[in-house]
């Protein structure tokens, strides 16, 4: 039996981030792609990913668009304070004043209160693959880049399009997992697990970067949650541990340190989403991990090697 398609999501990314994405997609939707449109029956948030520019709720499929029009007069929808907007794909052929009249159409007929700029409810219609979809439209986040200035930050910090991508690398599509940094630094993945709503605990083994973290968590509006103690110490378990091992470049530590690291998360978690500046493959499989998924992710002069572990 086909599988029922409920979703139309949009996606994007730098051209140095589209490894990334791509990662983000497979681990998501369990699925691969070179196009920026997923249909999918996987219900995600958009706000959720720096990747998804929306997701359509699909209410119809259909041939052409006056079936669509045909629908949405004869079901009577209804919607107060509303907005239509037509959702441009990367190879669509559809003339502005087509789209805009497609557009118009569709909101002259559907029932209840027009708003064009503040809608409680966006309908969105696309045109893909020779079929147009109509359904209701949740667009991505806008709010995350606001946090890229925190209080405190460091050169080698995680950028936060990065950190939301591990968390989703991490919980795959389950908002209900259990994650922890165990080395948070000054807690950017902490901030944005919680502004997803992910339980999530923090360790800092260095106490002026904790207090850094904990402002920063403050200053956000989140409890000062970052743990000053050594992750060793560790007694929990979670379903999935975010990684940013700790580098020689920026930290006194040996090998002999990463790899006790990683044997850790080993005993603590069951998955492990692991960012380093080398490869350090032979230490993962040494610690008893397998490599589901990997890439590389390439800023100026720096490498980030980046693991899903299981």
């Amino acid at each position: 039996m086909k599988e029922k398609i409920e979703f139309l999501y949009t996606i994007n990314y730098p051209r140095e981030e589209k490894n990334l994405c791509l990662m983000e997609i497979r681990t998501i939707f369990k699925t691969e792609t070179e196009e920026k449109v997923i249909l999918s029956d996987i219900e995600v948030e958009p706000l959720f990913s720096p990747f998804i520019k929306s997701r359509l709720e699909i209410l119809y499929i259909r041939d052409n668009f006056e079936d669509i029009l045909k629908e949405i007069i004869s079901s009577g929808l209804k919607s107060e304070e509303y907005k239509v907007e037509y959702i441009r794909m990367d190879k669509d052929n559809i003339a502005y004043e087509d789209r805009l009249d497609k557009v118009k159409q569709i909101g002259l007929n559907i029932l209840g209160t027009f708003s064009m700029t503040d809608p409680k409810e966006i309908f969105g219609l696309t045109n893909y693959n020779g079929k147009w979809y109509f359904g209701i439209c949740i667009k991505g986040d806008t709010k995350w880049p606001d946090r890229i200035k925190k209080p405190y930050s460091y050169s080698n910090s995680l950028e936060v399009r990065l950190a939301r991508t591990l968390i989703n690398l991490a919980i795959e599509a389950d908002r209900t997992k259990k994650l922890i940094d165990p080395c948070c630094g000054v807690g950017t993945v902490i901030i944005e697990a919680l502004s997803m709503g992910i339980d999530i605990t923090g360790y800092e083994i260095n106490r002026s970067v904790t207090n850094n973290a904990n402002v920063n968590l403050e200053y956000y509006g989140y409890n000062k949650i970052v743990v000053n103690d050594d992750m060793h110490n560790i007694k929990d378990n979670f379903d999935s541990a975010i990684l940013d091992i700790p580098y020689g470049l920026f930290s006194h530590i040996t090998k002999e340190e990463q790899l006790g690291l990683i044997k850790k998360i080993r005993q603590i978690s069951k998955r492990l989403i692991m960012v380093s500046f080398e490869d350090l493959e032979g230490m993962i499989l040494e610690s008893n991990f397998k490599i589901s998924d990997r890439c590389i992710l390439s800023k100026g002069s720096f490498q980030r090697y980046i693991y899903i572990c299981n």
